[in-house]
């Protein structure tokens, strides 16, 4: 027999379309749900970007009553002022709502210059719920209810450097010497912190610890000489910011010298790139008592009160806002090198690109510009990086300061010195020279034998000193300068400079002596005649001398008698 087939009854028909009609349905609630979560993700990363945090309302609600008088019986002057006023009384509220008393209190000025004058950019909405004059006519009544926008409240308190309640903590490490006298003690550090600590709270800081540290890290912290070091170590403590305390104990019975006072100082790091954020110290005459604890605290205290939102420099000028940066260059060894590595450097896609010559110290050439990139990768993208014929061999950040250490790859380029035979000069050079040979006081330079050979104007181009002969030069300019070499000498030799100027000249001629790594040792400023003795030193066998101006092409002048010729001997002596 055959099996019969079920049949569907059409009666349930109706009943299963409605079930895939509810799935469809259903499906579409989860797509929309999944949307909703992801548009939910953006703005919340959004919001943590512009530094707000999630779960904290981006309007903040108040509300406020005032009462004014009534001039001239101008009510309608009279409820646009009693608004006006409602308004600033409810933005004064939410400013409750994002700052601690401490710092209302404290930067009232401030905020009321800043902050109450920009009302129209945090005010959102506001409500009227009363608005009428006395009985009298004397006074009018205003109350209105207002929202205010939270994140460019915020974001202008932020710009005052004031800490903004709500924001996240940073976490604070404090570090003490591990031989401080007080600070060893824990109930005597344990009083010192807690002081500390209430203030560092208000200040969004909050301590995670205390590390104690050896003398060694300790003097490395205290004397923020060594950069690179310095931020080597805090980096591995692994920390936001740093708080290295120290106490100095006085000397009994010398309470009228400030120098042997008890100080406790205080020195604040970025943990991550090691600037100071701010130094801070408190000090009481004399040494402590036998049970210090009250002084301590009196001290921790004075410290604590000094730690204010504005001598604290904010994170964003360590980190990857755009701020103000010294870029320090050390390595270039003349103008022409340091154009060189301009021209190299400071491309139009370089985040250094619009950075300015700022000044010229001795050994380094500083640029001065806006850097918004990140500290931590620039760092990492200079350091071994070839610019041109230079590399950056070292990378230090110091504070607001970037420190590059680059190298010269290419080889030296040594000139022999031209012939100088009488026949061969311009007439005007040789009546200068004969009119100064001529005269009683002349030292026994003699007629020159040899003259500069340009372009002379840097180390690596200088030229090749014949010894014990005349030399003719001349600085013809600010900016020019003549480099000579004096090699193949011997440990300890002592060799004598003679050196004349052979005009009259609106310039200052200056020498300048540099080792064979091309390290400055030595500056005189010559008078018209002067005899320099110079020793080679230990281990060495080249020195170079450069003639030039004084000030450089910095200080520009106009006008005449803008160089001067000279005549120039290096005599070799005996070694040592």
């Amino acid at each position: 027999m055959t099996p019969r087939l079920p049949t569907r009854s059409t009666a349930h028909a109706p009943a299963a379309t409605g079930h895939r009609a509810f799935d469809v349905l259903r499906g579409r609630g989860r797509a929309a749900t999944l949307l909703i979560s992801a548009l939910t993700a953006i703005l919340t990363a959004v919001l943590v970007l512009a530094g707000e945090r999630p779960g904290l309302g981006q309007t903040l609600a108040a509300s406020a009553q005032v009462e004014v008088p009534v001039l001239g019986d101008n009510l309608d002057r009279a409820k646009t002022r009693a608004i006006h006023e409602a308004q600033v009384q409810c933005l004064e509220k939410a400013l409750e709502a994002l700052v601690a008393p401490e710092w209302r209190t404290a930067y009232d000025r401030e905020l009321k210059r800043h902050i109450l004058p920009r009302l129209d950019r945090y005010l959102s909405s506001f409500r009227t719920t009363r608005a009428e004059p006395s009985t009298d006519r004397t006074r009018y009544v205003a109350a209105i209810t207002a929202e205010l926008a939270r994140v460019p409240l915020a974001e202008d308190l932020r710009e005052m450097q004031l800490p903004v309640l709500g924001d996240p903590k940073r976490g604070l490490r404090v570090l003490v010497a591990e031989n401080d006298p007080i600070l060893s003690d824990p109930q005597l550090r344990q009083d010192v912190l807690a002081p500390l600590q209430a203030r560092l709270e208000l200040l969004n800081f909050q301590v995670s610890g205390t590390t104690a540290v050896t003398r060694e890290q300790a003097a490395l912290l205290h004397e923020p000489g060594d950069v690179p070091r310095r931020t080597e170590f805090l980096k591995r403590l692994r920390a936001e910011a740093d708080l290295f305390l120290q106490f100095r104990p006085g000397v009994p019975g010398a309470a009228v010298a400030p120098a042997r006072d008890t100080t406790v100082s205080a020195i604040l790091f970025h943990g991550e790139l090691g600037g100071i954020l701010g130094t801070f110290d408190s000090h009481a005459p004399g040494a402590p008592p036998a049970r210090p604890r009250d002084f301590v605290t009196g001290l921790a205290g004075a410290l604590a009160a000094q730690l204010q939102p504005t001598s604290i420099q904010p994170f964003s000028a360590f980190a990857a806002a755009a701020a103000l940066l010294d870029l320090r260059i050390v390595g270039l060894r003349s103008i022409a090198e340091e154009e060189a590595f301009g021209a190299a450097f400071f491309r139009r896609s370089s985040p250094f690109a619009r950075f300015t010559l700022a000044r010229i110290e001795t050994g380094a050439v500083v640029y001065r510009g806006t850097y918004a990139a990140n500290r931590q990768s620039a760092e990492r993208e200079l350091q071994g990086r070839a610019f041109g014929q230079f590399r950056v061999t070292q990378v230090n950040w110091i504070d607001t300061t970037l420190e590059l250490l680059v190298q010269n790859t290419a080889a030296a380029e040594h000139r022999e010195l031209d012939l100088f035979p009488p026949d061969g000069r311009q007439a005007n050079v040789q009546d200068t020279l004969q009119a100064f040979l001529s005269r009683d006081n002349t030292p026994d330079l003699g007629d020159p034998v040899y003259a500069e050979h340009e372009d002379n104007g840097w180390l690596d181009r200088a030229n090749a000193l014949a010894f014990n002969a005349p030399i003719y030069g001349v600085v013809d300019a600010r900016a020019d300068s003549d480099f000579y070499v004096a090699e193949a000498l011997a440990d300890g030799e002592t060799v004598e400079i003679v050196w004349a100027r052979l005009e009259r000249t609106n310039l200052l001629p200056v020498l300048r002596l540099y080792d064979e790594h091309g390290q400055p040792v030595r500056t005189v400023v010559p008078r018209l005649l002067s005899r320099i003795s110079y020793k080679v030193p230990e281990g060495q066998h080249t020195f170079y001398l450069e003639v030039a101006d004084r000030f450089g092409f910095i200080q520009g002048e106009s006008g005449g008698y803008l160089k001067f010729p000279y005549l120039l001997t290096v005599r070799r002596q005996s070694p040592r």
